[in-house]
């Protein structure tokens, strides 16, 4: 299992949907790095990391776009980069 601790901001309001009788609040963080390239060039990366809280609907009152947040989940990626 990996778990992943993010740091960042709410893209947009959380949306609440009910699947199965199971309530799913869903929202997105967008998460920037910067770090130096080898010739000294600051570049700047934005993750965007969906995630999903299961039977807590009153938390979508709480993730409003702009949002700083910090959360830390089970990390369960839906596609793969392959190179090379």
């Amino acid at each position: 299992m990996i778990i992943l601790n993010v740091s960042g901001n709410i893209t947009a309001d959380a949306t609440v949907k009910t699947i199965n009788g199971a309530t799913v609040t869903s929202f997105t963080i967008a998460s920037n790095t910067r770090y130096k390239t080898k010739n000294g060039t600051v570049t700047e990366e934005v993750n965007f990391i969906r995630c999903a809280i299961w039977n807590k609907p009153e938390l979508a009152a709480l993730l409003n776009k702009g949002r700083g947040i910090n959360a830390t989940g089970k990390f369960k990626p839906n596609y793969c980069i392959v190179t090379g």
